[in-house]
């Protein structure tokens, strides 16, 4: 099912393996889907609410959102997309990823992005990658099958780590033992 332009489905039951396709629509698109039967189905654009009553069901999420996802049976959901709020009321759930919040009904398990979470609510916080500050003054002596650098330490740095490249634009970890966030030289072999 392949909805364009302004159309508003205010409600599809899945009882076979299908792909609902909104994400070419401009307003409304489907309102509420709800798998009947254990089959795939595939989601591509913005959908307001799923519902699984359909133990076996497979839901692939092709560049979708969910805004709530209403797990009512056991399946499998994976992909690319997000899923603001999943209420689990099953066991047999897995989510391949970590929606916003997870809501998990007494009683029950959900296995998300490889993590076993009962009942309460869980909001997934992303973490923080830091930031890579390339270091400034730096020093190279090349040597027999090795350089040495030095280097002022870092301000506010969790760590050191030296790259190489042999093209300048694929960088690997250089072989140079340990470094931390107070290093001021390191060697280089290879």
């Amino acid at each position: 099912l392949h909805l364009t332009g302004k159309s508003k489905v205010d409600s599809v039951q899945v009882e076979t393996a299908v792909t609902l396709d909104i994400s070419e629509n401009t307003s409304g698109g489907i309102s509420e889907v709800t798998i009947l039967e254990g089959k795939e189905v595939i989601l591509r654009g913005n959908f307001t609410k799923i519902i699984s009553k359909a133990n076996g069901f497979i839901l692939r999420l092709e560049e979708a959102e969910i805004k709530t996802l209403d797990a009512g049976a056991g399946g499998y959901i994976y992909g690319s997309g997000s899923i603001a709020t999943a209420n689990i009321n099953s066991n047999g759930v897995v989510i391949n990823f970590y929606p916003a919040v997870t809501v998990v009904g007494e009683g029950y398990e959900v296995l998300v992005a490889g993590q076993l979470l009962s009942e309460g609510t869980t909001k997934y916080t992303p973490p923080v990658v830091p930031k890579s500050i390339p270091i400034s003054n730096l020093t190279v002596t090349a040597g027999n099958g090795q350089a040495s650098f030095t280097f002022p330490a870092p301000t506010g740095a969790t760590s050191v780590i030296l790259k190489q490249s042999t093209n300048g634009s694929t960088w690997v970890n250089a072989s140079t033992g340990s470094l931390n966030a107070n290093s001021t030289s390191a060697t280089a072999v290879g």
